[in-house]
């Protein structure tokens, strides 16, 4: 597995009202639509399937490899990983169009990339409520692995996912966490 540094490809990171703790990326003061994000601010990477070959024996119909292709400010090609022919890549912007049905109720809060982007992650508000007479913010966190070895998840949580750090932390706390594996009609 690939150690994911806490970067972010070409500062691909927005959010809503603050900036988060790098100052990357764009900070609106506007809210906007998590689709309409995904596309201006170049979240939609051109990630594929490859099949693998190894000199001399051909291709490995048990394997392939997760790729991200070029991007217009990276002129690499990055394996992400490697997953069984039955993965399915679940792209980026159509998370983002599907969240966008909920953003009238749970505003759209932050939106990143992590490492050359083989994680992708959308934070939705979902204000406030009382836990034992204090209030505590919630927020509905989309998290999408592109690595091979991690299930897509959505997760409840009190902390605003905005870098590796608080996304390791919001994935720890999360009171509601719902898995779909990147196999079949996902």
């Amino acid at each position: 597995r690939r150690q994911v540094d806490n970067v972010m490809l070409d500062n691909r990171f927005w959010s809503f009202r603050e900036p988060g703790w790098h100052y990357k990326g764009r900070v609106s003061k506007v809210r906007e639509l998590a689709g309409r994000v995904a596309r201006d601010d170049g979240f939609d990477l051109p990630i594929s399937l490859r099949s693998i070959s190894v000199d001399g024996y051909g291709i490995d119909p048990t394997r392939v490899a997760i790729v991200r292709d070029r991007v217009k400010d990276d002129d690499r090609q990055v394996i992400f990983g490697y997953a069984s022919p039955e993965y399915v890549i679940l792209p980026n912007v159509r998370i983002a169009d599907a969240l966008d049905e909920l953003t009238g109720m749970f505003p759209l809060e932050t939106m990143a990339l992590l490492g050359d982007g083989e994680i992708y992650f959308v934070t939705l508000d979902m204000g406030v409520d009382e836990v034992g007479g204090e209030a505590v913010r919630q927020y509905l966190a989309a998290v999408n692995y592109h690595d091979g070895g991690h299930a897509f998840r959505f997760i409840v949580t009190p902390v605003r996912v905005g870098c590796q750090n608080t996304l390791i932390t919001g994935l720890k706390q999360a009171s509601v966490t719902n898995v779909i594996e990147h196999i079949g009609d996902a």
